[in-house]
């Protein structure tokens, strides 16, 4: 599920939420812009809209890598894990070039898949072992016993 800044969407619902994805596009189209900055006003206004929604895990996820220098991104990186004291997991990803973003699938796959219960399954008796014996050892006894009946013919 994404969030997008409007949060009077009814599509976002803390209860359902397991996992929340701070995306920053750390490339400044605009050279005034501060991304720390604007990544903090986010930070705040989920504090404010929702504060359970707040306390959720938040991944942080830094788009537009492709554009910047790899020295580059990892001071953007670097500043926004200071100021922002994070302490979750951070990726760094190109969404229009793909770069990244397989590996932060599988994270989110393999995170999600570990909050899951573990399902109640009934086991198959057809191989259980203590029983197993008991079933070769019946349907002998039984097929013996159809065996003596034909050869002794229907009994009078």
């Amino acid at each position: 599920e994404i969030i997008t800044s409007d949060w009077s969407s009814d599509v976002c619902s803390s209860d359902l939420m397991r996992l929340l994805l701070h995306l920053v596009d750390i490339f400044p189209f605009d050279p005034d812009r501060d991304v720390v900055d604007e990544a903090k006003t986010i930070v705040e206004e989920l504090r404010k809209y929702d504060p359970a929604l707040y306390e959720k895990p938040r991944w942080l996820v830094l788009n537009k890598v492709d554009m910047m220098s790899p020295e580059a991104v990892d001071e953007v990186r670097e500043r926004l894990v200071k100021e922002l004291d994070w302490q979750g997991p951070v990726f760094c990803i190109s969404a229009i070039a793909g770069q990244g973003c397989r590996e932060l699938c599988y994270a989110i796959w393999d995170y999600l898949e570990s909050l899951r219960p573990p399902e109640d399954v009934d086991p198959d008796v057809r191989f259980d072992r203590e029983n197993a014996a008991e079933g070769v050892n019946g349907e002998a006894a039984a097929g013996e016993a159809a065996d003596r009946q034909a050869e002794e013919g229907p009994a009078s």
